[in-house]
């Protein structure tokens, strides 16, 4: 998206909080308005997040906020529950039958490892400096390297991830909370579990473009503040809303799917996804690719078997 940003006019862009001080830098966004945007109608818990407000200026105006965690089968793939790790989505019995996006893979894999002692920092180090960050990557991608043909596909919008489950190819994948609502909504047996270690979360805002008409940006991003344009603007991502208010508003299913993949014990365990430096998102699609080209030549030779 900040790729895309860079070489495309925008008015408005929506990037989680870990990748707010790399849209900072770049020179491509303006601050909000607190007043203008009612900002006082987002829910003070999310006010205090550090990435939002930066150098003492209001960047961000959170919108929705959802995870990743565990995608299942409820049939085919049915032992997985709050008390599953992470390390279950690489059990042999499931292999081949794996969604996975390419880079979270690393936080998937690196947080299971980490679960048994076998990383040499602790997973959340890898953000601090690419000194941790390559030598908890080198043993998370030897890992992965080895259970490469547990992946029948990878994902990486919000399309793709749907898809895979929907086409048989899939019945397990480290997925979007959203992916799983989408596929719940249609009848489809599949079901979102937050991991035993917490479901990696992840909280969206919107930025305004250096180049926006202010006064009309900001009117969108005040409408979709109010507790009436939260609960639109979750359902349709199928995700949870920002606004007090807002998730008293949400259809019945979205409640009840929110709450049955969030139950209290799940909200307790949440993992926030650290900031990701520049060098850390440069470092890690160089691993990520190599993931991808060892899987790609499984992927191929089972085609041609």
């Amino acid at each position: 998206m900040h790729k895309v940003a860079q070489s495309q006019e925008f008015d408005i862009s929506c990037p989680t909080t870990d990748r707010l001080v790399s849209w900072c830098s770049s020179g491509l966004i303006a601050p909000l308005d607190e007043v203008r945007i009612g900002y006082e109608w987002i829910d003070s818990a999310l006010h205090a997040d550090a990435h939002t407000v930066i150098a003492g200026k209001c960047i961000g105006s959170p919108s929705v906020r959802g995870g990743t965690g565990i995608g299942h089968h409820k049939d085919k793939a049915p032992i997985f529950s709050v008390s599953a790790s992470l390390m279950e989505l690489f059990d042999p019995v499931y292999a081949g039958r794996m969604a996975m996006r390419e880079d979270t893979a690393f936080v998937a894999a690196g947080r299971a490892l980490e679960g048994v002692g076998k990383l040499p920092y602790p997973f959340a180090s890898s953000y601090q400096t690419e000194e941790w960050m390559i030598a908890n990557y080198d043993v998370i991608g030897a890992f992965l390297a080895d259970h490469a043909h547990h992946v029948a596909r990878f994902w990486f919008s919000e399309e793709e991830g749907v898809d895979a489950f929907k086409s048989g190819d899939c019945i397990t994948g480290y997925s979007w909370d959203s992916s799983l609502a989408q596929l719940e909504r249609a009848g489809l047996p599949f079901r979102f579990v937050a991991p035993q270690g917490g479901a990696t979360y992840y909280l969206q805002n919107f930025l305004m473009s250096a180049k926006a008409d202010t006064g009309l940006a900001q009117e969108w991003i005040a409408w979709v503040n109010t507790p009436r344009g939260s609960a639109h603007d979750a359902r349709a991502l199928g995700v949870s809303p920002c606004a007090i208010g807002a998730m008293d508003l949400m259809d019945a299913d979205m409640q009840g799917f929110i709450a049955r993949s969030y139950p209290p014990e799940a909200l307790l365990k949440l993992w926030r996804q650290p900031e990701q430096p520049v060098w850390f998102v440069k470092s890690r699609e160089g691993y990520a690719h190599a993931y991808r080209a060892v899987v790609g030549k499984l992927v191929w030779a089972r085609s041609q078997a």
